[in-house]
């Protein structure tokens, strides 16, 4: 409970000027803010301001307009929703560890510790992303499913197949709690195929029909079933996969050694190819070796085991399919995580309990071996804590509160179209329309739009452009390229950024 309740504070501590906040998150908000002020769950900002939202699911929007009904902004409101789901994760996970090893205290502890002190789940609950949310429901689901599997109650199933519903509007990767759900009603449910059948294709239609009800909606209102995303095959660099790997090594050492074996660009060394053989090696050995021991020892286990699993193959199924630009970071893999977090807490638990009570000759060792553990992770835990309450995180960062170029927006005229390549920024902090200034690969079509804007309206045409190297990753399209179609006039140029008035 300690931790649980320590990892909470640390949401509210990292967050002194609000929830982290980037490009999705201002959507949630937006949203949010939209459908309490009458006008729906609508997109806020951008060239789709007020159409319906469709490119995420509703029901993370539709909490923090929950809370915004109490007078609470969004934006403030998400920052206090997080708090309370990280005290609820590590609380669940803690019990899932528990009853994986019944009677073995170690095990809740090194499971509630991991996750308290770890720097990505920091990250992960220190912004306004629908993660924790779904991490809290995935959480609940899986341990309901195992609850069914080893008491056979329909009534426990049933409530599986509604929390896995919430999952799934929660984010569409959700979808991936349901394929577990039926392939291990199919794999391990009670009685003969027959009856596992009709169980599993039952639990299905449940956990699907809210998710099957939101497309239908937004077919109906967008004409698309998820926003912009269509499907069509993705040809992913190597390298996008390989960052997965700096992934997971980050997990364990910090990452200055991480990036020795792979960049987070995913850059492989000669090292690190070395260590991708030895851990597929170790990893066909353990599941020739010890495969099975895991997957009968508990019905949790077998759940997570395999939910991870399922996990991974729908996001990498989702970027070949729909959205390549996703990556293997530490949110997007966070399940995974929080599920590894659970199994490490419950066997590495049970493993040191075993050897302190059985070998007391290695003691001495074992409590050394405990304490690097915990010195190492609480300093890195509290570095991080102590930077983010001085700095704050991405959007309520001070360096984007005091930001001479957003305070510069105050001067362009009211009616001003403004392009940035940080509209999410500019929606959140100046609280004013903007418009996206696109990857540079759309240059055609971004010049069109200006071609437009310059037509249907009087105003001045504005480009704003912010130089964090935060958001470097976006290329957006350059002044200079911009200047060969159009006259483009410098305004003023400021330490983090510029402006520049375009016409004909």
């Amino acid at each position: 409970m300690a931790f649980a309740v320590l990892a909470g504070v640390s949401v509210l501590y990292t967050t002194p000027y609000g929830t982290g906040s980037g490009f999705d998150q201002a959507t949630y908000i937006g949203a949010a803010r939209n459908l309490l002020s009458g006008q729906g769950l609508s997109i806020p900002w951008g060239v789709d301001a007020g159409k319906s939202l469709t490119q995420f699911p509703p029901l993370f929007p539709v909490t923090l307009a929950a809370i915004g009904a109490a007078g609470v902004d969004p934006w403030q409101g998400a920052r206090y929703v997080n708090a309370f789901l990280r005290i609820v994760d590590v609380l669940l996970a803690a019990a899932i560890a528990l009853r994986i090893q019944p009677g073995i205290l170690v095990a809740p502890l090194v499971t509630a510790f991991v996750l308290c002190c770890s720097v990505h789940m920091v990250f992960v609950f220190g912004s306004a992303w629908s993660e924790p949310l779904f991490l809290a429901l995935a959480l609940s689901s899986l341990y309901l499913l195992a609850r069914f599997l080893e008491s056979g109650s329909l009534r426990l199933l049933g409530a599986c197949a509604v929390v896995m519903a919430a999952a799934t509007l929660t984010r569409y990767v959700g979808l991936a709690l349901v394929a577990t759900g039926c392939i291990i009603l199919l794999w391990r449910g009670r009685g003969p195929l027959a009856v596992r059948a009709p169980i599993a294709g039952g639990f299905g239609a449940i956990a699907l029909l809210p998710l099957g009800l939101w497309f239908v909606r937004n077919a109906v209102v967008a004409g698309s079933i998820a926003g912009a995303r269509t499907m069509g095959w993705h040809s992913l660099p190597t390298t996008q996969l390989t960052a997965g790997m700096f992934t997971l090594l980050d997990w364990i050492v910090p990452s200055a050694i991480a990036s020795r074996f792979v960049t987070p660009q995913g850059e492989i060394s000669a090292a690190g190819a070395g260590l991708v053989v030895a851990a597929i090696l170790m990893g066909v050995f353990l599941a020739l070796g010890h495969g099975r021991l895991l997957l009968v020892a508990s019905p949790l286990s077998f759940v997570l085991l395999i939910f991870m699993v399922v996990y991974t193959v729908c996001v990498l199924a989702s970027m070949l399919l729909f959205d390549d630009l996703t990556q293997l970071d530490s949110r997007i893999l966070s399940p995974v995580y929080v599920c590894l977090a659970v199994l490490l807490g419950a066997y590495g638990g049970r493993a040191l309990t075993d050897s302190w009570r059985s070998r007391r000759a290695l003691r001495p060792a074992l409590a050394t071996v405990v304490a690097l553990f915990v010195t190492a992770f609480g300093i890195r835990f509290g570095v991080l804590v102590h930077r983010l309450h001085t700095e704050g995180v991405m959007y309520s960062n001070l360096d984007w509160l005091t930001s001479p170029t957003m305070s510069g927006l105050s001067r362009l005229p009211g009616d001003a179209t403004v392009f940035s390549n940080a509209p999410d920024a500019i929606y959140l902090l100046a609280n004013r329309s903007v418009l996206e200034i696109p990857h540079e690969a759309d240059t055609d079509s971004f010049l069109d739009q200006l071609q437009v804007a310059l037509h249907d309206r009087a105003a001045p045409v504005v480009l704003v452009y912010f130089d964090d190297p935060n958001i470097a990753y976006r290329e957006p399209v350059p002044p200079a390229v911009i200047a060969n179609a159009l006259s483009v006039h410098q305004l003023t140029a400021y330490p983090d950024g510029a402006m520049y008035e375009v016409s004909r």
